[in-house]
Order: structure tokens, then sequence, then C-alpha cells
């Protein structure tokens, strides 16, 4: 038995702790996402119309895509929540690197806005199917 054990069991803990939080966050946008895209869709005609006139695959060519963009915004959202907890960066982000947090940031900030770039069109376009 390895004396290490217990310390990766730990870790292993803590890292699963802080994606259940990210996907939770994650799924939260999600659908604070796709209500967003129904309500420009009401806008655009009315309530039963799109519903009605295009088929499954139009609305789930509106939703399905938002997930990209809300896995990131989740975990980015679940860095933050860490981070206030007074304690919480040394509990869920052990680096090595001091300059590894922000960078990590900007990377997952940096993902979340292309991932909506290409995948905000494709839903704006399903929505005048």
């Amino acid at each position: 038995m390895n004396r290490r054990t217990p310390a990766r069991r730990r870790r292993a803990a803590r890292d699963l702790l802080f994606a259940l939080l990210g996907l939770a966050l994650a799924g939260a946008a999600w659908l604070a996402m796709a209500w967003l895209m129904q309500r420009l869709q009401a806008l655009r005609c009315p309530k039963d119309t799109f519903f009605w006139a295009s088929g499954q695959v139009s609305t789930a060519l509106q939703i399905v895509p938002l997930f990209l963009p809300a896995l990131g915004i989740g975990f980015l959202a679940a860095d933050w929540a860490a981070a206030s907890i007074p304690g919480g960066p040394d509990l869920f982000n052990q680096s090595s690197k001091p300059g590894a947090r922000a960078s990590e940031r900007r990377q997952l900030v940096k993902f979340s806005l292309i991932a909506l770039l290409l995948t905000a069109p494709i839903s704006v376009s399903a929505s005048f199917c």
C-alpha cells in the first residue's frame, strides 16, 4: 500500500465535486440560453406557429448547439464560485505553477466565446426554418 493513496483519493473526490458543480452550472446556463432562444423565436412569430410549422429538427438545432458554450460558462462559473469560498482556490485547484490559474481561466473564456460564436449562428438560423 502506497502512502499517497489517501491523498489521491481526496484529490479524486475534490475533482469529482468540482466536476459536478461545473456540470450543474453548465446545465443551468444551457437552460437559460435555450429559454432566451425560445423568447427570440416568440418575438419573431406567434407562440405555436414555429412548433406547428417546423419539425423537431429545427427545435433541436436551436437548443443542442448551445451546449458547448454553456459547458464553458458552467465551468467558468464553478471556478469563480470556488474562488469566492475562503480556501477554495487551494482546495480545488492545486497547480504547481503560480500563474496557471489565470492562464486556465483565459483559456476557458476563450473556449466559451469561440464556441458561442460558432454555435449561435446555427441556433439563430434554425429559428428561421
